[in-house]
């Protein structure tokens, strides 16, 4: 599990609901955490980000295997390395709920 989540790209978590049914054909960039619409700004800074991001898990990852920390600790140190990224950063993935409708 805690590979799994080391090794996963981050990416940016869209909502398309608007955007299904007959007749819509335009795609508009919406998070589907907050329902934000972003523009090339906000995605160009979020895989910038995203790469950093990434990188470091690999890292905490495998310098916490090569020490032989349990799977459930490593997740957890993961876990807690997300939780402290940007705001942005969890709101493009999703990792921030959605606190109105």
């Amino acid at each position: 599990m805690a590979e799994g989540f080391a090794n996963v790209r981050s990416q940016i978590a869209y909502d398309i609901s608007d955007q299904l049914g007959p007749g819509k054909h335009e795609f508009t960039r919406k998070l589907s955490s907050t329902g934000r619409i972003i523009d090339d700004a906000f995605e160009e800074n979020f895989y910038k980000e995203a790469s950093r991001v990434d990188a470091q898990k690999k890292e905490i990852y495998a310098a916490e295997k090569a020490k032989g920390t349990p799977s459930a600790e490593i997740y957890a140190k993961l876990i807690d390395f997300t939780n402290t990224q940007s705001s942005d950063y969890l709101e493009g993935t999703g990792w921030c709920a959605r606190t109105t409708a």
